[in-house]
């Protein structure tokens, strides 16, 4: 019996706890979705060589590109997790934009002098 698509996919996302109406659409998703969708057209180009990126792409809502990225992010990262980063990182970024913006709205209003 040949395995379909949608069952490969729908089990992918029912590991990850979610199911593939949750990852549909062209809305952005958050890291832990990119990585789910990688994995399901990773398995289903896998499992299903017949299925075309574009037919993948109809699975997770999204066009035969986006389909064809992941794959491509898939094959390249393997099963490590790009690096991504920590809640940290980002507010240490936030505090320095933060700064760098008072700054120069200071400097702007003629409250303070830029250092050249």
């Amino acid at each position: 019996m040949k395995v379909t698509g949608k069952e490969v996919a729908g089990r992918i996302a029912a590991q990850y706890g979610t199911t593939l109406n949750a990852l549909n659409g062209t809305t952005r998703r958050t890291n832990w979705q990119c990585r789910v969708v990688q994995e399901i057209v990773w398995h289903v180009r896998q499992s299903c060589p017949h299925m075309s990126f574009q037919m993948i792409a109809r699975l997770i809502g999204n066009d035969h590109t986006t389909a064809v990225y992941h794959y491509q992010q898939r094959e390249r990262f393997g099963n490590r997790v790009p690096v991504t980063t920590t809640d940290q990182q980002k507010a240490d970024r936030r505090r320095l934009y933060n700064r760098l913006r008072q700054r120069s709205l200071k400097i702007a209003n003629g409250q303070g002098r830029a250092v050249i």
